[in-house]
């Protein structure tokens, strides 16, 4: 067979390996969620002399869209900033601006945003250029001002992460996938592509140069690299890492970074590990069906009547005293009340195993309401995300708190495929079972339903018989 025919075989080959895997690239809008660690800052730097204000727990999020490379560095587009600075009042922001990330030698990145605080004419604030961006694309952190923190000014700590992964984890080089690299993984990818080798185990990790294609080119780098002192391979080299940039590969089979949510499923399997049930209880946008928190609600087994449970309701979350109850007498999953809004109402829902309020919240007739129970959250990040999903079913069903009727079905499950490919259904297993999920959709609103507003609640329940 001919050289060219070989060739041709074997990419054609290699873009197959990569359709059948997720795309390697940042996708189009990637949300990113702020940490604890954030926080605004307002008042005077030296040498200008006044008080200085310090905010921390600045919340809310932003999306990141990939706009274009020069080689060196990748710039993406932000947009959607929706903040919020927890004074009393709350302050808000919003704006747009863009993230510049890459560097020849060292790592060095820049944010540049115009921002409206409180509705107010926006306002530019600048990082500058300065070294970091290594933890680019998982996690963002850079401090942005008006005035390089000099005399007057406003700081915000930027302390992000991103909200659902980038991509599997590779190591880029690492074509045979046997945690080095080395020698072997350039023959590896050339034997692939001029003499019919198998495909790589992650497409991604044999695009060497990080030009979104495989072809000779990949191996001369790797090689340049390692003989001839060339540049070392684009992040992620070196450690497992998601890839920052767009292109139309991926990973066919994971290798030495398979299993992204290891500690996850270990850390929830060491807290659900007890004779009794467990609740994992997940909010998600309504629109975006992002994971905006989570929380574990755990205890006993008991046997738990209608009286009781509304009594429960009522004492943690303000409802269930009165109202109908949506869930069919003497259930297994959960007792859900629902208070009709007339101009205020609300809903409440119990473990019909454990006697515990797994949710609660108000209501409003044209207006907003608020979550009342549980009344922590846990970041999203601690939850996991793309994930391995429990290959099993799990029964389900859901309740619109907008109408006080059953979810439809497909509703129901798009929520739950969510919760799905985070490390809740795995770890509820790996320490006992997974027994049944609830589905609410909670509007907070009503009569002018708030899409922006409303959120899917998804109750996730197991526990140990034993």
């Amino acid at each position: 067979m001919k050289r060219s025919t070989v060739l041709s075989a074997a990419l054609a080959a290699c873009a197959a390996a990569g359709a059948r895997s997720a795309s390697g690239g940042a996708p189009d809008g990637l949300f990113y969620e702020l940490g604890e660690a954030s926080s605004y800052t307002q008042g005077c730097f030296p040498p200008c002399l006044c008080p200085i204000m310090t905010v921390e727990g600045m919340a809310g999020t932003f999306r990141l869209s990939f706009a274009g490379s020069n080689g060196l560095s990748s710039e993406y587009a932000v947009s959607e900033v929706d903040w919020t600075v927890p004074l009393d009042p709350p302050r808000r922001i919003a704006g747009s601006g863009t993230y510049t990330v890459g560097g020849e030698v060292a790592s060095m990145h820049q944010l540049v945003l115009d921002l409206s605080i409180d509705g107010e004419a926006p306002q530019r604030f600048d990082s500058g250029l300065v070294a970091g961006g290594g933890t680019f694309p998982e996690a963002l952190e850079i401090d942005v001002s008006v005035n390089k923190q000099e005399c007057f000014d406003t700081v915000l700590a930027v302390r992000a992460r991103a909200a659902v992964p980038l991509s599997p984890a590779f190591s880029r080089g690492d074509s045979n996938a046997d945690g080095a690299f080395d020698i072997s993984d350039a023959v590896f990818g050339l034997i692939f592509l001029f003499a019919g080798g198998e495909p790589p185990p992650c497409a991604d990790a044999c695009d060497s140069n990080d030009d979104g294609k495989l072809d000779l080119s990949d191996a001369v780098y790797s090689l340049a690299h390692l003989f001839l002192g060339g540049p070392a391979p684009p992040r992620p080299f070196g450690a497992c890492g998601a890839d920052p940039t767009p292109d139309d590969l991926g990973c066919a089979r994971l290798g030495p970074c398979e299993d992204p949510c290891e500690d996850e499923v270990a850390a929830i399997a060491r807290e659900t590990s007890i004779v009794g049930s467990c609740s994992g209880v997940v909010r998600l946008d309504y629109l975006s069906r992002r994971v905006l928190g989570w929380q574990l609600v755990c205890g006993k087994y008991a046997q738990v009547t209608e009286a009781e449970a509304r009594q429960r309701a009522q004492a943690d979350t303000g409802y269930g005293a009165a109202g109908r109850m949506l869930s069919p007498p003497s259930p297994e999953d959960a007792y859900v009340f629902y208070e009709s809004p007339g101009d205020f109402g609300g809903a409440a829902a119990v473990s019909a195993r454990t006697g515990l309020s797994v949710f609660g919240g108000s209501i409003v007739w044209d207006g907003r309401g608020e979550i009342t129970y549980p009344k922590e959250w846990r970041l999203p990040a601690t939850l996991g995300s793309g994930c391995a999903p429990l290959d099993r079913e799990i029964p389900a069903r859901g309740y619109d708190l907008a109408a006080g009727d059953a979810l439809p079905a497909g509703e129901v499950e798009a929520a739950l495929d969510v919760v799905r490919r985070t490390a809740l259904p795995e770890g509820l297993a790996t320490s006992g079972y997974v027994f049944d999920a609830t589905v609410l959709l909670y509007p907070r609103s009503v009569g002018a339903f708030d899409p922006t507003s409303a959120e899917w609640i998804v109750v996730l329940n197991g526990g140990w018989l034993e």
